[in-house]
């Protein structure tokens, strides 16, 4: 059984919970690494990794590695790589490059170093008397990425890989096209792991549910769903393409990786189809003032086919009591402004929403993420513990509060 390296990129501060995701599907090696996991296994990993993660945004392979001290070099390692191994000529690609601290200091421009590689994949078909692939920066069937950082006072180590992914894995499916919300999907599930809810005894509140992103990821792992749910059943329901790694020879000519991809596709469907379907007592509950908020949240959760597991009402955060008797957690995304106008508005409104937590949510634990120190300061509550996150390039908190 031969063995690959791959890497799957996540939000910055997720990598933990990224990892121990990975672990779950018995890897041959796991390693944090910046702004992502990288980890080893055969080819069906990086299938259960694509359908299962909640945390990756992107998974690679790994498919050469070399050594250079100046931009020559990069030409003249990649052309012997046998790109006519990846993809066809009639298939068209396009290629990323990022460097570290130090490299970029070295070379530069990221946009000429892409150059030199396109033309080192190129010459490479043109070497073996097939036509050459053409660059599409739009639409490309095959993504690569080329990673440069030092090792040396004069070396530098180039890593190619290939994107098994194609859209991100964070768009789910779940929300409607052009729709932004302050979440991504899988930022919003490293929030859920981070709380370290008890699903299984504990209902979930989120008071400030938006569009519902926090309720259906909670859903999603309550009732272990593979988040790739909706990609997998239009894939079985009008044969699309889930993956791009559909569109690579590595994927495409090994029969028995395909038996396998299919096999998992349905598995997912099947389980999934059963699990909407059975009704149960509701734990996940949200609410949100505005009608229209709360008619785009139920919208979204009957996209997902959730609504049978997720209920929400409206209600004001200031005055929200919990809505079950059973012990639970609250966890919200609430706005945090970034303007300085914006958040003077806000300071009343946190204090008035953790006097409420401090009145009614007695022997609960509340989770708030939030960009903004000076709002957290407005709540008068003792934070139990500060979780590091990025949401974006905006450096965040998951504040968690034990109310006694």
């Amino acid at each position: 059984m031969k063995i690959y390296k791959f890497f799957a990129s996540a939000p910055r501060e997720t990598e933990e919970y990224l990892a121990n995701e990975i672990q779950n599907f018995n890897p041959q090696g796991v390693k944090k690494s910046h702004g992502g996991v990288l980890f080893k296994g055969d080819k069906s990993l990086a299938v259960d990794v694509l359908l299962h993660s909640r945390v990756a945004s992107r998974v690679y392979r790994h498919i050469a590695e070399f050594k250079v001290q100046d931009t020559k070099e990069i030409y003249t390692n990649a052309v012997t790589h046998k790109w006519t191994d990846e993809f066809s000529s009639g298939q068209t690609f396009k290629i990323k490059t990022l460097f570290d601290k130090d490299s970029l200091v070295k070379f530069k421009n990221s946009i000429y170093m892409s150059q030199l590689l396109k033309d080192a994949v190129v010459d490479q078909f043109k070497n073996a008397s097939e036509e050459r692939p053409n660059v599409d920066l739009q639409d490309s069937d095959i993504d690569i990425l080329m990673r440069i950082e030092r090792i040396s006072k004069l070396d530098y180590k180039v890593q190619l890989w290939i994107d098994l992914t194609g859209v991100p894995l964070d768009r789910r499916g779940y929300r409607k096209a052009g729709h932004t919300a302050p979440l991504r999907e899988n930022l919003a599930a490293a929030i859920i792991l981070a709380t370290k809810w008890n699903h299984q005894k504990q209902t979930l509140l989120d008071p400030m549910c938006g569009s519902g992103t926090l309720l259906i990821e909670a859903a999603l792992i309550k009732y272990d769903i593979a988040p790739t749910f909706l990609r997998v059943r239009d894939a079985i329901e009008q044969d699309q393409q889930v993956f791009a790694l559909e569109r690579q020879f590595w994927f495409s000519e090994d029969e028995q990786l395909c038996k396998y991809f299919d096999k998992q596709l349905q598995r997912v469907y099947n389980n999934t189809l059963e699990i909407i379907n059975t009704p149960t007592e509701i734990q996940i509950f949200g609410s949100e003032i505005e009608k229209k908020s709360l008619r785009m949240a139920g919208d979204t959760i009957k996209r997902c086919h959730l609504d049978k597991h997720i209920y929400v009402t409206i209600h004001n955060a200031k005055s929200v009591v919990p809505p079950s008797e059973k012990p639970g957690i609250v966890v919200c995304n609430p706005p945090y402004g970034e303007r300085l106008s914006e958040l003077e508005k806000l300071k009343p409104f946190y204090h008035d929403f953790a006097e409420n937590l401090k009145a009614n949510f007695k022997n609960s634990s509340v989770f708030i993420f939030t960009g903004s120190p000076e709002l957290r300061k407005s709540m008068s509550l003792q934070t139990s513990q500060r979780i590091p996150f990025f949401n974006g390039k905006i450096e965040c908190r998951l504040l968690r509060y034990d109310l006694y």
